[in-house]
């Protein structure tokens, strides 16, 4: 079993012979955050020449041998990417359904913003294609559904992780060897969000928590210190929004399209009615996806927690922002465009502040370009920058408005992790980023009631770098294959009852033949052979329990064998006659003799030895 961290919001993992790609991320406008960084101007970052995307590293693992691809939100940096071959991506159906509008409406900005499409190079066209043609190949699941692999021997889960509308952790696990991996990516405990509440029902005892990158908080508090609630956050972005009405002042909100935004309008909007300018103060939210964004929220109660599904039962709006429409006090525009340039002005005509929401957050593509250039020139108004990606050297640009950051951290704190996350779910090892452990942390785990029977082992990994198990690498019992129908018509296995003495026997693959494996799926074919004969072969499984019962029955003592347990197998040994049998978890049984003292008496035990094992044969 090995884990593969190939830069942020992608990783690999290898478990059962089965190669899962977690989020291929495309970590969106890196470079810009380098540019920024190292220029000493405060002139803004021209994006003509950058591009929004970064892929993941190929270094340590070639993509092209990913046989799943699972993904957790909708979040551009969680997207797989489009340089990949045709295989199986499984994600919720929210997150398909949100995750083509928003990514293309960060391409189409970005592209509106730079002069590439002009000369479009292999990936913006493999880009477009991507859009267009591969994301339908995306296989939408509900929570809790299982998605059944390789002849059900592996189950993979979608369990609710409470971070956005149709967000989730994965849980991986085999069936036959009862072994379970759980995947921790961004989630959040904030229960009076719009989400499905953070599930950890099903996860606990879990052999592995293998916990992601974006599964924590930026800048993590330490364990001992309590973070910041969400409930606190919002309360301040409020007291901030009041202090720029009061002077006047418009604010300007860069935001993701989905997900946070539906709770900023609902928690803004309750919080103006408490001091009574609920109905004064109007609020714009720009995006090309901002209609279809709130509109999919209203028909998605499934998803949602159950306060808002109560609402819905009850023939209620769940959200604010649908009476706001109504009123028109929220008004939906796709770009900065005449018709707002139009309803804002006339509003300023009125004396009364507004709120605008506008994507990208980034402040480098999309609406948020021109509005800071329209809103910039008054000292009165404020940029209010809530997402928690981007850093504050992106606001470098601003020259006159008021830059307030602060970030709304949806994600566990580490302290809500430990107190939560790890006490509930009661894991036997504990993988996490480098940056995140600590010897505090470590008592803390190791002091838990559970982990006084077996100490928790916490492994850490660094971005780009490997991680690798040795204790739950087993391979699969067995793996499904497709076969030909030239050499499906030559095989023909029977099954037969234990204890039978008629052998039955099933013809064997004619060689040459050829095993290949492709999206996960395993293929074997076989070339015609002229004039060649085939000889029967003996398959099946040996149980140990019928093994011994099968030896006894027939005057073999059985207090004269060495049963020795293997992690792959078991070994018979009979010390009387120095024999032994040696029976593998991969169809294989070797009958050898060890010793040279009784020749005569081991080469009968071996020969009934065969004969029984033979007859224990179960298909």
């Amino acid at each position: 079993m090995k884990f593969y961290s190939l830069g942020s919001n992608c990783s690999i993992l290898t478990w059962k012979q089965v190669t899962f790609l977690i989020d291929c991320g495309l970590e969106p406008f890196q470079d810009v955050h380098t540019a920024i960084s190292s220029e000493k101007s405060t002139d803004s970052i021209s994006p003509t020449a950058i591009s929004p995307i970064r892929l993941p590293s190929e270094s340590l693992f070639d993509l092209y041998q990913v046989d799943i691809i699972l993904i957790h939100n909708q979040k551009l940096d969680h997207k797989m990417s489009p340089f990949l071959k045709k295989i199986q991506i499984y994600c919720t159906l929210p997150t398909k359904d949100l995750g083509k509008p928003l990514f293309n409406e960060i391409f189409s900005n970005w592209k509106q913003h730079s002069h590439h499409h002009l000369h479009k190079n292999q990936k913006e066209q493999m880009m477009e294609w991507w859009i267009k043609e591969l994301w339908n190949t995306i296989t939408p699941i509900s929570f809790d559904e299982p998605i059944k692999l390789y002849h059900n021997e592996l189950v993979c889960t979608a369990k609710s992780s409470g971070f956005a509308l149709g967000s989730c952790n994965w849980v991986l696990e085999s069936k036959i060897q009862k072994e379970k991996i759980v995947i921790l990516g961004a989630s959040s405990t904030a229960w009076k969000r719009h989400p499905t509440p953070l599930h950890l029902h099903e996860m606990n005892q879990c052999d592995v928590l293998l916990c992601l990158e974006d599964a924590f908080q930026k800048n993590p508090f330490p364990w001992t210190q309590t973070a910041y609630q969400t409930d606190t956050q919002l309360l301040e972005m409020c007291k901030h929004i009041r202090q720029a009405i009061s002077n006047g002042g418009d604010v300007l909100i860069p935001v993701h399209s989905t997900g946070l935004v539906l709770d900023l309008i609902d928690s803004i909007k309750t919080y103006l009615q408490s001091i009574n300018l609920g109905q004064s103060i109007p609020m714009f939210f720009i995006s090309s996806m901002a209609d279809y964004s709130l509109q999919y929220a209203n028909i998605s109660s499934e998803w949602m927690n159950s306060s808002k599904q109560v609402k819905v039962s009850q023939a209620e709006n769940p959200f604010v922002h649908l009476q706001l429409l109504k009123n028109k006090q929220l008004l939906l525009f796709d770009s900065v465009s005449q018709e707002f340039a139009t309803a804002y002005f006339m509003q300023n005509r009125t004396n009364n502040p507004c709120i605008i929401f506008a994507s990208h957050p980034s402040l480098q593509i999309g609406p948020i370009c021109k509005l800071i250039s329209l809103l910039d020139k008054n000292s009165k108004n404020m940029l209010l920058c809530v997402e928690h990606e981007f850093p504050y050297s992106m606001t470098q640009q601003v020259k006159k408005m008021q830059v307030v950051q602060l970030a709304i951290e949806l994600r566990l704190s580490q302290r809500e992790w430990v107190e939560v996350v790890v006490q509930e779910i009661q894991p036997k090892q504990i993988v996490i980023p480098q940056q995140w452990h600590s010897t505090a942390l470590e008592q803390v785990v190791q002091g838990f009631p559970y982990a006084s029977h077996n100490k928790v082992e916490i492994r850490t990994f660094e971005p780009l770098s490997i991680l690798e198990w040795t204790e739950l690498g087993q391979p699969l019992s067995m793996q499904q294959i497709e076969m030909n129908a030239n050499l499906a018509q030559k095989i023909y296995p029977q099954p037969r009852i234990p204890f039978h003495h008629q052998i039955e026997a099933i013809a064997p693959i004619p060689k040459p033949y050829t095993i290949s494996s492709k999206n996960g799926n395993n293929f074997i074919s076989v070339e015609e052979a002229q004039g060649a004969t085939q000889q029967m072969s003996l398959y099946g499984r040996i149980q140990l329990p019928y093994l011994l019962q099968y030896l006894q029955t027939h005057g073999i003592d059985i207090s004269q064998l060495e049963i020795t347990k293997q992690v792959n197998g078991f070994t018979l040994n009979h010390k009387e006659t120095e024999t032994r049998i040696i029976i593998h978890s991969s169809l294989e049984t070797e009958i050898e003799t060890y010793g040279t003292t009784k020749p005569q008496e081991s080469l009968q035990m071996r020969q009934l030895f065969k004969q029984m094992v033979l007859n224990c044969l179960v298909v």
